[in-house]
């Protein structure tokens, strides 16, 4: 389970840290945009007590590998559909198939949402895990086709 942490890293694109937009980062496994340039959606950073990050590819219910950080509370869950299909009513918790904090937002095909939350604060002393799951519709517990980015922004409200 990874804590969301400032790292270190070089941005290949200037990013601006009022707006919160997508920052490009150079991508170590060398994959290539339609330019040939090397780049991959990818967040890790921190500033003034904020912290983004971003978990791709999600195609079924999941722990995500990050988690809110004790004193931290979320501040954005952003999901956004990657692969042109429908991705069914997500929700994410902090228990399997939890929707505590976002709670069966429809995400159809190329979708970018900003979700709606519930529960943004959780521990002064512990990190709380996140799940994401889905179901095709409120009443069937199965996930869609669709395929999720989840962009997720905390930050820090204790000392």
């Amino acid at each position: 389970m990874n804590k969301i942490k400032s790292k270190q890293i070089k941005v290949e694109d200037n990013f601006d840290f009022n707006n919160k937009k997508v920052v490009r980062l150079g991508n170590p496994v060398d994959a290539k945009d339609g330019t040939n340039k090397v780049w991959v959606e990818a967040q890790i950073l921190a500033v003034n007590n904020e912290t983004y990050s971003v978990e791709t590819s999600i195609a079924s219910n999941k722990l995500l590998d990050d988690e809110c950080t004790a004193k931290y509370l979320i501040d954005t869950i952003i999901i956004k559909e990657t692969g042109g299909e429908y991705a069914g009513f997500i929700s994410i918790g902090t228990t399997a198939q939890g929707n505590d904090i976002v709670d069966s937002i429809e995400v159809s095909a190329n979708n970018f949402i900003n979700c709606p939350l519930g529960k943004e604060v959780f521990s002064t002393t512990v990190d709380q895990s996140l799940y994401v799951s889905s179901t095709e519709s409120v009443t069937d517990g199965t996930w869609s086709t669709g395929t999720i980015s989840v962009y997720l922004a905390i930050k820090k409200f204790a000392v």
